[in-house]
């Protein structure tokens, strides 16, 4: 067995586990780095929330880690705070204070992207500025998102053909040529049929 068929296999074994299901739509949720530190804690969690959020509809899409494996990528932009005026109170919602006083809303803000779609998307429903109501904004972003999708699952599963991959896992195709006198015979993806390619 040649160095480069050890390399192959372990290369399939090592991600065979990770593969999503080809039928879903893979989304990737990030954050920048930057930023005041409590700021980027409320962006951090935020991020957290979307994600879990948008995992739990999984007829639909399926969370990456990976933005160059994602089919759309949203990033956490921010949370707006406003008071908007003073309310004395009925039960309230999900996220929201049951009892009188000065009311904070919440407003979660994300861009989505995919190919050459760019969208801004914030939360239609009422939260307050609480984790709950920084849960339920997500939650609901996690819904239009989940919408959007639907109408163009299959215009983002083209797009993913048409990519076109030369890696084995992660693997770039020029990395391993040389392992092979320069002309490197390498599974395009593992668990679709056998496409050989060359540098």
């Amino acid at each position: 067995m040649d160095a480069l068929t050890v390399l192959l296999l372990f290369a399939m074994g090592h991600g065979q586990a990770q593969t999503p299901d080809p039928g879903l739509i893979r989304i990737y949720v990030h954050t920048a780095d930057g930023g005041h530190e409590e700021e980027l804690a409320a962006r951090r969690a935020s991020r957290k929330d979307l994600a879990a959020a948008l995992a739990g509809k999984k007829k639909v899409v399926v969370v990456v880690d990976a933005d160059d494996t994602a089919d759309v990528s949203i990033e956490i932009l921010g949370r707006a705070v406003e008071v908007p005026r003073v309310v004395i109170g009925l039960a309230g919602r999900p996220g929201q204070p049951s009892s009188p006083g000065l009311v904070r809303l919440g407003t979660l803000n994300v861009s989505l992207e995919s190919g050459p779609v760019t969208l801004a998307l914030s939360n239609k429903n009422r939260t307050n500025d609480n984790p709950g109501g920084w849960k339920s904004a997500a939650e609901n972003i996690a819904d239009q998102t989940e919408k959007w999708v639907r109408e163009h699952r299959d215009a983002i599963l083209k797009r993913r053909q048409g990519r076109q991959p030369s890696v084995v896992r992660g693997l770039r195709v020029h990395d391993l040529g040389f392992l092979h006198g320069g002309q490197a015979h390498l599974l395009a993806r593992v668990g679709t049929p056998m496409r050989w390619l060359r540098p």
